[in-house]
């Protein structure tokens, strides 16, 4: 799962967001088999294969999702407290990993933009630096929210360092 996308508030569920971790922010978890008719298992495996849904590595993701969906459908009805305390702690459990992936992307990311700026420093090729990183501060507003100050802060040391600002 590679996306920069944002979430709702902290522990809102998401009907158009897929929940498929395995266990909770303590590695906890219960194992459930179930059974289902060959045709359903040949679409799972088919949707997986498909990779047109990043989160769904397996098929057990995509169930899981499924799962956690149709828990809060059914409290809808059943306004257990219960239910509405597990599926918050789910969300926000995803919601967690999700930000540290974004984090790490952003890592993974600015370890590139610096390792370019390096490059392009020790060949002399200033003017090309500073126009890399204008047009990179120019897209900031694709960096999430969380880690764009962050981003245009460092972009702006890198100016400073070429003599951009």
């Amino acid at each position: 799962m590679t996306s920069w996308n944002t979430q709702p508030s902290a522990g809102s569920y998401d009907p158009k967001r897929r929940y498929t971790q395995a266990s909770d922010r303590k590695g906890h978890y219960t194992r459930i088999r179930v059974k289902f008719p060959t045709e359903i298992g040949g679409q799972l495996a088919r949707v997986v294969a498909s990779k047109a849904f990043e989160e769904y590595e397996t098929p057990q993701a995509i169930i899981r999702d499924a799962v956690v969906h149709h828990l809060h459908k059914l409290n809808q009805t059943l306004e257990s407290e219960e239910i509405e305390r597990a599926i918050t702690l789910t969300v926000l459990h995803d919601e967690i990993l999700a930000r540290k992936q974004r984090r790490d992307i952003f890592g993974e990311m600015m370890e590139s933009i610096d390792t370019e700026c390096a490059d392009m420093q020790m060949q002399g090729k200033f003017y090309e630096l500073r126009e890399y990183v204008e047009e990179l501060m120019m897209r900031s507003q694709a960096v999430p929210k969380e880690l764009r100050e962050e981003f245009v802060s460092r972009l702006e040391r890198k100016l400073k360092t070429i003599g951009g600002m």
